[in-house]
């Protein structure tokens, strides 16, 4: 009976240790487990480097050039003339007939001065001929004397004559002076008419200007127009300049203007009145002194 039991217990007791044993190694397993990764093959792969595979070299085709042979030189850039500057052609009379030049005189548009067409074109030619084609009695004899005068002189005189205004000249000036008194006269009379004329005809507009705008038209120099009432100012007959104007734009109350008349000193005409001087007025003060 004691026996039973004390088999039975022994079995229990190895029961009990088989069955903490494997509690134990259980307990082993799962710890190391937790430890340990479980994909070591995964690890081995990250700790090796990464490698492209190797690609061949690219070649680079070179063109092929020939080479250069030393007689044989290379060809130049063709470029295109580059064109002269124009420059105005010399004077040279013998570029125009004389038949040319008397059209060209007698077929002049009107406003142009056919007579002095015909004058400077007997210096051109040096042939007195074109002053057959002056009409005015005036004009022919001045281009007569002036030609006779041209005519004596050297060739070197007379190219030096030509590079400005003949009738410039002293000599020519004297001539005609001395061979055309009675029609100088006439033609200093009638320019001088005019100047008159046409002083009196800028007095009136500057009346109808202050007419209007309770002052007269004011400038610093002779202007080129009075708006409204004049638009072109006349000119000088003889010069073809301009008149004498006395600056008034300090005074809108009075002007003047004046001609230079030939031989007879100069004509006014004021906020004054019209009148003469002897010498020429450059003062609005002057223009009340006649």
């Amino acid at each position: 009976m004691n026996n039973i039991f004390y088999s039975k217990g022994q079995s229990l007791i190895v029961i009990i240790i088989i069955l903490v044993a494997a509690a134990l190694l259980g307990g082993s397993y799962y710890y190391f487990s937790r430890q340990i990764p479980e994909a070591p093959e995964a690890l081995e792969l990250q700790d090796e480097p990464i490698t492209e595979p190797e690609s061949e070299p690219e070649t680079k085709v070179e063109p092929e050039v020939e080479p250069e042979s030393e007689s044989k030189p290379r060809p130049e850039m063709e470029t295109e003339p580059k064109p002269k500057p124009k420059t105005e052609p010399e004077r040279n009379a013998t570029e125009i007939s004389k038949e040319d030049a008397l059209a060209g005189c007698r077929t002049m548009p009107e406003g142009y001065d056919k007579e002095k067409c015909f004058l400077y074109a007997s210096f051109w030619f040096r042939d007195k001929s074109f002053c057959d084609e002056v009409a005015i009695d005036l004009n022919k004899c001045i281009c007569y004397a002036a030609i006779d005068v041209f005519l004596k002189k050297n060739k070197t005189e007379q190219e030096q004559i030509l590079k400005g205004d003949p009738l410039d000249n002293e000599e020519i000036k004297k001539a005609i002076s001395d061979k055309c008194p009675e029609t100088i006269a006439l033609g200093i009379a009638s320019r001088n008419s005019n100047r008159i004329t046409e002083m009196t005809q800028i007095r009136m507009t500057q009346e109808m200007y202050h007419g209007i705008h309770n002052k007269y038209y004011q400038s610093i120099a002779y202007p080129a127009s009075i708006p409204n009432i004049m638009e072109t100012m006349p000119t000088d007959p003889l010069t073809g300049g301009p008149y004498g104007w006395i600056d008034n734009t300090g005074d809108p109350q009075k002007f003047c203007v004046y001609a230079n008349l030939e031989e007879k000193g100069f004509y006014v005409v004021s906020h004054r009145g019209t009148g003469e001087l002897g010498v020429k007025p450059t003062t609005l003060t002057d223009c009340e002194k006649f």
